[in-house]
């Protein structure tokens, strides 16, 4: 990693600009001249602000410390070289958090780096924690603090030993005070208890549960009976759909048959309709064929009549002779 620029709004810092050189990098500048102001800033950039801190007597934590004397809220951008890539990385406040937002881009593009979070930003770029840094590579105004440190003592302890390096005994009691304090503090906070509560709670919800599978048996027995009256009562309906069924097509084929009865009487009277019609046909030409010949049988007779007139010389009767001719007309 190799810094390229900060700029600050930090503490007396007011949106100042710093841009180291090569190599080592002095800052003389007189008392109260921000020196430890950018020192603090850098770490805050790289690791950000414990907003958990809290003031204490003859002590006030950073996020109260460095709060910008030009009451601007509190934020930074640094330029650093980082992987052969010039990267860009910002902080700022997130609504009452200071320094609560973060985003990390590739300068120019501000195309975010991968896997370069505000949690992690500072190990990924100085390869250690923050309670490493502070207590070797980060000499701030404050002095170097005895606290323990259980990844210092992981590091340390690679150094001396070829042994166990992955555990410190500060971590492990720590860890065990941890887990004990998570577990049971007192009869009512606690893993433990909060787990028998938790026991407590299932068990009613087994009992609840019980009840409920006993309830859902007897629901089910229910609804097998009346299944089995629904399948008594559908064997019944298609019993009964057959038998109307049945009647009503004995009714159709009566009906069909009465039907074909009656279309043969119809074609029966047709036929003797057209036969009589035929025969009185046949009579009246009959009637009009013994007219004619009656007729026919007149004249010849008028004819014979006149003939004989008129040979004796008596005169014809002419009136007598029309009102005969007229008799026999047709």
């Amino acid at each position: 990693m190799k810094l390229i620029s900060m700029t600050a709004t930090f503490g007396k810092l007011n949106k100042a600009h710093l841009e180291p050189g090569e190599g080592l990098n002095l800052i003389y500048a007189p008392n109260e001249g921000g020196k430890s102001t950018w020192a603090a800033f850098w770490k805050a950039m790289l690791y950000g602000i414990d907003t958990r801190d809290r003031d204490k007597k003859g002590y006030l934590a950073d996020k109260n410390h460095y709060q910008p004397w030009s009451g601007a809220p509190m934020a930074g951008e640094m330029r650093l070289e980082w992987k052969g890539r010039d990267i860009t990385i910002r902080r700022g406040p997130r609504g009452n958090t200071p320094f609560g937002s973060f985003s990390a881009v590739y300068t120019g593009t501000e195309e975010p780096v991968p896997d370069l979070t505000a949690a992690n930003c500072g190990e990924q770029l100085t390869g250690v924690g923050q309670a490493v840094f502070s207590r070797s590579a980060f000499l701030g105004a404050g002095g170097l603090s005895l606290t323990a440190a259980p990844e210092l003592e992981r590091r340390i302890a690679a150094l001396v030993t070829t042994g166990e390096e992955e555990v410190s005994f500060s971590q492990v009691q720590s860890r065990l005070k941890a887990w004990q304090n998570q577990r049971k503090v007192n009869k009512s906070v606690g893993e433990i208890p909060r787990l028998e509560g938790e026991l407590a709670q299932i068990q009613e919800e087994l009992t609840a549960l019980k009840e409920a599978s006993d309830q859902a048996a007897q629901l089910e027995e229910e609804v097998r009976a009346l299944e089995g009256q629904r399948d008594q009562l559908q064997t019944e309906a298609h019993i009964h759909q057959a038998l109307a069924r049945s009647a009503l097509e004995k009714e159709i084929a009566a009906l069909v048959q009465q039907a074909h009865t009656l279309e043969e009487e119809r074609a029966r009277l047709q036929q003797e309709q057209a036969l009589h019609a035929q025969l009185a046909k046949r009579a009246l030409d009959l009637r009009y064929t013994q007219a004619q010949q009656a007729l026919t049988s007149a004249r010849q007779q008028l004819e014979s009549l006149e003939r004989e007139s008129a040979r004796y010389g008596a005169p014809p009767e002419k009136d007598l002779l029309k009102r005969a001719q007229g008799s026999f007309s047709i």
